[in-house]
């Protein structure tokens, strides 16, 4: 119900409830043959008692500001970062897919949003002074992912840190940064927990299915993220010029804005 939810304006408790109308709103879902497949949904509203915002009510699989869902999201992320993918570059991942498949630079932005959002580094803007009904300021909705981590460990009794101290080695071709290491890397170790901890013959995407599990206690999206604010240039990988070794001798790289030009973007 979404009156347990917090307001995302006005960061009040016990103020949603359901308006009885509906939206449309374009979604990618992933089919049984993990196709991906574009289709317009009719979501309902939401409205807050205390300062009227209405939030449309989405469900677990599709993401706030995402076109595509989450099972499709993780879909294509799982057939780039494991080490067995080492052959496959974006433009491979994507082009093995039929069906309304994302443009490779929109794959490369998922893996940057994702390891920026598991490794805590996303920019988040300050919160507006609106004081909730305790007179505390409001907070972000991106719960921190240790507060993730912290709730799954308690609620399942598993090791949480002993998943993620497992060692997973990055094709070094992949990257050029040491920040687009971290990012692969954060995505391998979270696909890689989410398959240890919601292992499910009928689920071959796990991480959806702990965040519907996440949902039930923070009412968030919890592996929600943005994109294009902490990405790097998507690099080419050069058959004639030494392949990048060691992360040790890599130079960071400077985020680029979501709205830089072209020719910031891609670089080729």
């Amino acid at each position: 119900m979404p009156g347990d939810c917090v307001c995302p304006q006005c960061k009040a408790s016990n103020q949603l409830y359901f308006t009885g109308k509906r939206v449309a709103r374009g979604v990618v879902w992933l089919s049984d043959n993990l196709i991906p497949d574009y289709q317009r949904e009719l979501f309902p509203i939401a409205s807050c008692h205390r300062c009227g915002f209405s939030p449309r009510v989405l469900s677990c699989e599709v993401l706030p500001r995402k076109t595509y869902s989450l099972p499709v999201i993780e879909h294509f992320i799982q057939k780039y970062v494991p080490v067995d993918a080492e052959g496959h570059s974006l433009r491979q991942v994507v082009g093995a897919t039929e069906g309304d498949r994302p443009h490779f630079s929109t794959l490369h932005r998922w893996l940057a949003g994702l390891g920026e959002r598991v490794l805590d580094r996303l920019y988040q803007p300050k919160p507006a002074k609106i004081k909730s009904d305790s007179g505390r300021l409001g907070s972000s909705t991106l719960i921190p992912t240790a507060a993730l981590f912290a709730e799954t460990e308690k609620k399942l009794s598993r090791s949480i840190d002993e998943l993620w101290q497992k060692n997973f080695c990055i094709t070094d071709w992949k990257y050029k940064s040491i920040k687009r290491y971290d990012q692969l890397l954060a995505c391998l170790k979270l696909i890689f927990m989410a398959f240890s901890l919601f292992t499910d013959s009928s689920q071959p995407q796990p991480l959806t299915k702990w965040n519907a599990w996440l949902i039930d206690y923070f009412h968030v999206a919890a592996w929600y993220f943005p994109t294009g604010l902490c990405g790097t240039s998507i690099q080419h990988h050069n058959q004639h010029q030494n392949d990048v070794k060691d992360v040790k001798h890599l130079n960071p790289e400077t985020p680029y804005d979501s709205r830089s030009p072209p020719n910031r973007l891609l670089e080729i």
